[in-house]
């Protein structure tokens, strides 16, 4: 939080992600930013990439973006777009905003609020250090409080001085989950909405289950969250994710989902997400009903499904084999 002067009046201003709540954050993402200003963003973002065609390409593309400017752009359009954030990011009432001129709009978009923002078009949270822009890494903790109640993150377990997240979540809050992270993936698009429900899934009091219905009342709550705390299980849960792609590569690998591209897709069936494969799972009977595999340790329903597929591959690898020596052998006595 940081105090500014505007015609001898101070207010305050936020400028890092504890001073900011989720739902303010979901606001932010609802302001149209100026074409010319986000494709200007985009490729200078790019012109850092250790590609160097893809350097070569940002950098053409960039010089593009600045010419494409006017000065219109910048003494009017871009100025009208960073009142409505500093509205928005402030104490500021809309009075005194309309007050600030161009050049005053411009400072304090760019020194305070411009990472917000450039999270949005990014799709990953980003802070404003020394007027570069950095990766930004939340706080690690365990625990937060929200209107006076203490809610956890899923645990995470030291082996073999290894961590393993989320080492005693059920499969059906990462299935839930993970769904949603697919869903929020371009922050701009209407998926961020589901973040409070996304933070409802994972954050418990201690001793509480998942309840699907006690989540989707929690989530109108979540909104309060301020935004370090929602990026440090957003983080955490891609460290999981990371962690299970790791062991379990057959099952995450891109090519793990074989015959599950035309019909699949077409059918809808791609639609159900991990849902999905825990329905899959409950088909083919091993683990119990849908209920039932629902409730199953994430990491063993991993080793289960990892597993079934490594069989399968293991069946049609022999399967083939088989049928070459058939065709083998068929030719064998014809050529006699």
């Amino acid at each position: 939080m940081i105090n500014i002067e505007i015609r001898s009046k101070k207010y305050r201003a936020y400028s890092e992600w504890s001073d900011i709540t989720l739902d303010r954050f979901i606001e932010l993402s609802k302001l149209a930013i100026p074409g010319k200003l986000e494709n200007l963003w985009l490729a200078g973002s790019k012109i850092k990439s250790k590609d160097t065609k893809q350097k070569s390409i940002a950098e053409v593309q960039y010089k593009k973006a600045i010419e494409a400017i006017t000065k219109d752009d910048m003494d009017s359009v871009f100025p009208a777009y960073y009142g409505k954030v500093i509205e928005l990011l402030s104490e500021v009432p809309e009075s005194e905003v309309k007050e600030i001129n161009s050049k005053q709009r411009t400072e304090l978009f760019e020194n305070f609020m411009r990472g917000f923002v450039l999270s949005l078009t990014y799709s990953a949270p980003v802070e404003i250090k020394d007027g570069q822009v950095d990766m930004y890494e939340p706080p690690e903790t365990t625990q937060f409080k929200l209107n006076r109640k203490l809610y956890l993150f899923p645990e995470s377990l030291e082996l073999y001085n290894e961590s393993i997240p989320m080492a005693d979540e059920k499969v059906i809050t990462f299935a839930e989950a993970s769904d949603i992270d697919l869903a929020i993936q371009d922050l701009r698009s209407e998926g961020i909405n589901r973040l409070p429900m996304f933070m409802a899934i994972y954050c418990r009091r201690k001793g509480e289950e998942y309840n699907e219905k006690v989540a989707l009342k929690r989530s109108v709550i979540f909104g309060k969250c301020n935004m370090d705390v929602v990026w440090t299980l957003f983080f955490l849960h891609r460290k999981a994710y990371s962690s299970l792609a790791n062991i379990y590569d057959n099952v995450f690998s891109k090519g793990a989902g074989t015959g599950k591209s035309g019909d699949y897709n077409k059918s809808g069936l791609s639609n159900f997400g991990w849902r999905g494969t825990i329905y899959e799972v409950a088909q083919s009977g091993g683990l119990g009903t849908v209920k039932q595999v629902e409730q199953v340790n994430l990491y063993d329903f991993m080793s289960y499904l990892s597993y079934q597929k490594a069989q399968s591959k293991y069946n049609e690898l022999t399967a083939a084999r088989s049928e070459s020596k058939r065709k083998a052998k068929g030719a064998s006595r014809r050529g006699r």
